[in-house]
């Protein structure tokens, strides 16, 4: 226990910690983004204030206390910063009141742990809100359990809650969180009192619609902004992400990382955990302090569930309640009994000091966490006469201009972050007029993944400028400088070099591609080579989806010999971004493997979008708007004999033998693969050429069972068109082969061997299963048809799921087909869901039953029972829908006939 008189001493001296920490090196880093919003909106007269902070998140009283603080202690990073450390200071008071209703020890341990906090430190140094919102929380909770406990003078706690609360609300749009926190504790508390009731319930009741009233006038901005307030994602909030990052920051700050910041924060957790427990005697403050820590989160996750846009700062509202449960933790362990045990406690308290005290230190030394240096940029650039300055991002203008006061131009030029606002070809025109007038341009980048995700000034400033070099690089700023050629010119849109006109459902249009540093069409390039082509896209209409698009090689055969999966534009450019008419280009390596041999090849594209575990291809459609597969193929490819040595190169599992004309060196397949009769595969060997080749030796490629019984057999060509003379000595190329299981094929064990003149290699082992094979019609088929498409299946019934469906859920419908035998290809089953004017809203396209039986492996008489699910729109208007069912083969689009038609009208959906 302190004696008499220690506590005081104790929160004085941790006032003055506080204040020392916070005052020291208070003007030494340059304002950042953030602040310098602040001291623009700061300088404008109230009234401008209030309306600009309407299209703001945050609500305008700290930019009021921070009007009046600019005319007494003037614009300085010193003094402007300094608005901030006051109420910081203050926060040891508040949070020493509410641990101390634990004990003096816990008082006095949270008055320290507040004075030293990392984050407490990092945003009293900070011109901006935080720090204010987290001492008028605590205040409100301090006055508002005491107004719950009634001691001293009611009206006075109650008055000073109110009050308090009133202005958290207003300083931050978090504020109104503990709000919710203090009427669920004083719901509890009315509860379980047995008399007076009345009383302190009408005084609550008025203290919460005093609040609202207060608040009320700002309820309109702040729910039209929330609603507004984009994010750089599409997605939902990571819950694991919100956590990690804010136990973080609130235990030890955001300036700490490695082996010390995992013990701190496991130990300040462990204190919060203690310290819930120590207040077990105290079931008020206990509520009171875990809800105001808890709340906050699970209310944050609720409005931004859809909206992944987080920063650990905005729980900084919770920071007075974890801190004083985290005191009182401290205190338990400084007096644990028994006695023994007190020397661990003590390692506890002393290992989360240097936890705390290493935060410190990093956050005041370490340059890499150090804050946006705009100083530093003002500082180097240097424009002469003949200069221009370009801003990139334009938003970024109250705090570049807060250093720089000269001339520049704002790319784009807008007063908030808009991620819709970003730069096209139109660029051009800016880039124009500026070297119409300048020889050189000066580029500040900050944020120009955000508004410049594509990279469009990179684009268009390497076909007219040259990068000159400069010395200085400001932390977390970019700075370059460029010289226009003379009579340079940007293009506002691209001369594509291959221009093509591949439409993909009326979602994207490829209008060409162009390949680095080409000499002649069509493509051709050495075997090992690398290579990029730069696609141009169009989007026909707003997007929501993140479309994806696959390049893939292949050969004649279909077979595929290399492919590349991303986005069509830069990582940081996703389709949902994109603006309707905008050209958009996109960089695509060639998926050329060097063990690809030489010889023809085509490019194909393939746009897609995925739908949970499945990809959703779009249809590429002709001159007369009809489809014409998933995939559009842009241009050959030929793949020239090799020049020197091949690259490095390991088989994915390798393998050994000499089959005489060629050497196994290994393959890309398992060593055991689950089949089902008539499914295909791509049977694959690396291979290299035998020093006593044979040019006419042939292999041949079996499928039989382990012991040799033979099912299927025929010969293949090692290289297709690549004669094995041909072959360099040390090269080892890649041999692949189609194979299409015989829809006959039975369960059990079968091998896929590769055969020569001088050996046996087995590449590959199948586990058939065809165990689940039907021939009985279901007896329930609510929806009974005998509908035939082509001489492949049967229709024999349908079912919807019961009840109207609504936007934004799933429509099940399940499907019987009955196979008249195999197809020649593998077929795919459509389902489109269509309004009234023929546009298909959403579909599912997938084989009948999935992958369980392909079409090619179907027997006459075979029941296939086939589940789909189409997910509806969220905005998809009330009314009538067609649900429209077909066959098709995906390699050429083409569809199985039914009834004279290509497509069936299967039912009518009401969605409601």
């Amino acid at each position: 226990m302190l004696r008499r008189g220690v506590l005081p001493l104790s929160c004085g001296a941790a006032l003055l910690v506080a204040f020392a920490l916070r005052v020291a090196g208070l003007g030494a880093q340059s304002l950042w983004y953030d602040e310098g919003f602040s001291v623009l909106l700061a300088r404008q007269s109230i009234p401008e204030i209030a309306r600009l902070t309407a299209g703001d998140i945050h609500p305008p009283l700290y930019y009021f206390l921070l009007h009046g603080w600019l005319q007494l202690a003037g614009s300085g990073e010193f003094a402007l910063r300094f608005l901030s450390l006051l109420p910081s200071v203050l926060s040891v008071v508040t949070v020493a009141r509410l641990a101390g209703r634990a004990g003096p020890l816990a008082a006095a341990a949270g008055a320290l742990l507040a004075a030293v906090a990392p984050a407490a430190v990092w945003y009293g140094q900070e011109t901006r809100m935080y720090a204010l919102l987290v001492t008028l929380v605590g205040l409100s909770l301090d006055r508002f359990l005491a107004f719950l406990e009634q001691r001293g003078r009611p009206f006075l706690a109650w008055s000073g809650w109110v009050l308090a609360t009133v202005l958290a609300a207003w300083a931050h749009f978090y504020g109104l969180f503990v709000v919710a926190a203090e009427v669920l504790v004083a719901t509890g508390w009315l509860l379980g009192r047995r008399r007076a009731v009345v009383r302190p319930g009408l005084a609550l009741a008025a203290g919460v619609v005093l609040v609202a009233l207060a608040y009320l006038p700002w309820l309109g901005p702040a729910t039209t902004r929330l609603d507004a307030d984009e994010s750089y994602y599409q997605g939902t909030l990571s819950l694991i992400q919100v956590l990690r990052e804010t136990a973080t920051l609130l235990a030890v700050g955001s300036t700490l990382d490695g082996p010390l910041a995992t013990l701190g924060l496991g130990l300040f957790w462990l204190s919060v955990a203690v310290g819930a427990w120590a207040w077990r005697r105290r079931p008020l403050g206990a509520a009171l302090l875990l809800l105001a820590a808890v709340v906050p989160l699970l209310l944050l996750l609720a409005i931004s569930w859809n909206r992944p846009k987080f920063h650990p700062r905005y729980l900084l509202v919770t920071l007075p309640a974890v801190q004083a449960l985290a005191a009182t933790g401290l205190a338990w362990f400084l007096t644990v009994r028994p006695r023994r045990l007190r020397p661990l406690g003590n390692g506890v308290a002393v290992a989360l000091a240097l936890s705390l005290a290493a935060s410190l230190l990093n956050a005041a030394t370490d340059p890499r966490y150090a804050r946006d240096d705009w100083r530093a940029v003002a500082a180097a650039l240097q424009p002469g006469p003949r200069d221009a300055v370009a801003l990139i991002s334009g938003h970024a203008f109250p705090v570049f201009t807060y250093y720089y006061h000269g001339p520049y131009t704002p790319l784009p030029d807008g007063f908030t972050l808009s991620t819709r606002a970003t730069l096209g070809y139109n660029l051009a025109t800016t880039l124009n007029d500026l070297a119409a007038r300048a020889e050189r341009l000066w580029v500040v980048r900050w944020q120009d993944d955000v508004v410049d995700p594509n990279g469009m000034l990179d684009r268009l400033l390497a076909t007219g400028a040259d990068r000159e070099p400069l010395a200085a690089a400001p932390h977390g700023v970019a700075l370059e400088r460029y010289r226009f050629r003379p009579g340079a010119h940007f293009a506002a849109e691209p001369a594509i070099r291959h221009p093509l006109r591949v439409e993909f459902e009326g979602v994207l249009t490829l209008l060409g591609y162009d390949e680095a540093g080409e000499a002649a069409t069509p493509l051709a390039l050495p075997a090992a080579s690398q290579r990029t082509l730069t696609f141009y896209w169009q989007a026909k209409r707003p997007l929501t989806g993140d479309y994806k698009v696959a390049m893939r090689l292949v050969d004649e055969r279909g077979v595929v010999w290399g492919r590349v999966d991303r986005r069509p534009a830069a990582y940081f450019y996703p389709t949902w971004r994109w603006k309707p008419g905008e050209i958009v280009f996109g960089d695509l390596p060639l998926p050329l493997a060097p063990t690809t041999p030489p010889g023809q090849y085509w490019l194909e594209v393939e746009l897609y979008r995925e739908e949970g575990s499945q990809l959703q291809p779009l249809n590429v459609l002709d001159a007369l708007g009809n489809r014409a597969g998933q995939a559009a193929r842009i241009a050959t490819l030929t793949v020239l004999p090799p020049q020197g040595q091949q690259p490095a190169f390991t088989p994915p599992r390798p393998l050994a033998g000499d089959l005489g004309p060629v050497l196994l060196r290994g393959t890309d397949l398992p060593e055991v693969q689950p089949a089902r009769p008539g499914s295909s595969l791509v049977v694959s060997a690396y291979l290299q050429r035998a020093a006593t080749a044979s040019p006419t030796a042939t292999l041949r490629l079996r499928v039989e069972r382990p012991n040799g019984e033979l099912e299927v057999e025929f010969p293949v060509e090692p290289v297709v068109g690549y004669p094995i003379a041909s072959w360099p000595p040390d090269w080892t190329w890649r041999a692949a082969w189609p194979l299409q299981l015989p829809a006959t094929l039975t369960s059990g064990e079968w091998v896929v061997r590769l055969a020569g003149p001088s050996g046996v290699a087995t590449l590959l082992r199948l586990t058939v299963v065809t165990d689940d094979r039907s021939f009985t019609l279901p007896d329930r088929l609510p929806n009974r048809l005998d509908l035939t498409f082509g001489e492949v299946a049967t229709l024999r019934g349908w079912e919807i799921g019961a009840g109207a469906v609504h936007p934004g859920e799933t429509l099940r419908v399940r499907l019987v087909w009955q196979a008249q035998g195999p197809s020649t290809r593998p077929l795919k089953r459509f389902l489109h869901l269509v309004d009234p004017s023929g546009r298909v809203v959403t579909q599912q396209d997938a084989p009948p039953g999935e992958d369980r039986w392909p079409t090619t492996g179907w027997l006459a008489g075979q029941v296939i029972t086939d589940q789909a699910e189409l997910a509806l729109p969220v905005d998809l208007p009330a009314g009538e829908y067609q649900l429209v069912i077909g066959l098709y083969d995906p390699q050429s689009g083409a569809r199985v006939p039914v009834a004279g038609s290509d497509h069936w009208r299967l039912a009518t959906v009401q969605v409601g």
